[in-house]
């Protein structure tokens, strides 16, 4: 396993110092970067297909993480919907 997924690191110099030691593809490579849900769908549907049972889904882009999920839900991925509606009586 890479140090980057191992090593505890809070210092924001070094985090900055190890984020330039990746280039650009390896980071997208690693990520799902696209503005449209039906592919972030397609992209996590296959690593269910290579076995993930838990799949971490964050909307670093945006100010409005409720706004992504009805997005989800109303767009590609009906299972969101539940999530959306549970996240929207709190």
């Amino acid at each position: 396993m890479d140090e980057h997924d191992t090593d505890a690191i809070a210092d924001p110099v070094q985090i900055g110092r190890k984020g330039e030691e990746i280039f650009d593809s390896q980071f997208e490579a690693m990520t799902i970067v696209a503005s449209d849900p039906a592919e972030h769908v397609k992209q996590i549907r296959r690593l269910e297909k290579l076995g993930a049972t838990a799949v971490s889904v964050m909307n670093v882009a945006g100010g409005d993480p409720l706004g992504m999920l009805r997005g989800y839900a109303s767009t590609s991925c009906p299972r969101c919907a539940a999530s959306s509606a549970l996240a929207h009586r709190r």
